[in-house]
């Protein structure tokens, strides 16, 4: 499935592969596909650990990545928690944003923020998707930190659209400099 926003094009479920890690364990990865009308191209993985284990996260770089891209693979992982006896994936959204250091790291988003990066309704996109926007606390009854921020929600079956989100509040709030002031405009 080939799905494009906001100058991403997703190219869900491209390959499988296993990976054999240090301590012997597998990692099964679904590979995605990421392309960008600012050159950026990316191989983007789902990963399910041996124990079950689930992120979402950049593999690898196709290319030299346009600058403003260089920590994506290090800072960029969206972890993915499974619930309700496996029936549902859920996944904390933060995004990718200029903080306290010099390259961005992933912070809490608010949904008009969201609205602002895609054009439209964050709501309304995820749901063609399949996901649903609430917070983490209404979707995971377990959740300790990061209670009232923002979190989505799928049908196990649909669990790669998850990377969909993952690319938005990663790949977009960096392309579209999430949090940082237009000087021109001021």
């Amino acid at each position: 499935m080939v799905t494009s926003f906001c100058g991403v094009e997703l190219q869900l479920g491209f390959e499988n592969r296993v990976e054999v890690e240090k301590d012997g364990s597998e990692i099964k990865s679904i590979i995605s596909l990421l392309h960008t009308n600012d050159q950026l191209s990316a191989e983007v993985s789902y990963q399910i650990s041996q124990h079950g284990s689930r992120q979402i996260r950049l593999t690898e770089f196709l290319a030299d990545p346009p600058p403003i891209y260089d920590h994506l693979n290090k800072n960029g992982r969206m972890p993915v928690t499974v619930v309700d006896d496996g029936k549902t994936h859920i996944a904390l959204l933060r995004a990718l944003r200029k903080g306290g250091r010099e390259w961005p790291t992933l912070n809490q988003v608010y949904e008009e923020e969201l609205d602002g990066l895609l054009g439209i309704s964050t709501r309304d996109w995820l749901s063609s998707m399949d996901i649903t926007l609430s917070t983490w606390s209404s979707l995971n009854p377990a959740a300790k930190r990061y209670k009232d921020s923002l979190a989505v929600s799928v049908p196990s079956e649909k669990t790669l659209n998850l990377v969909g989100p993952w690319a938005l509040t990663r790949v977009v709030a960096l392309m579209k400099r999430l949090g940082e002031r237009n000087l021109d405009a001021l």
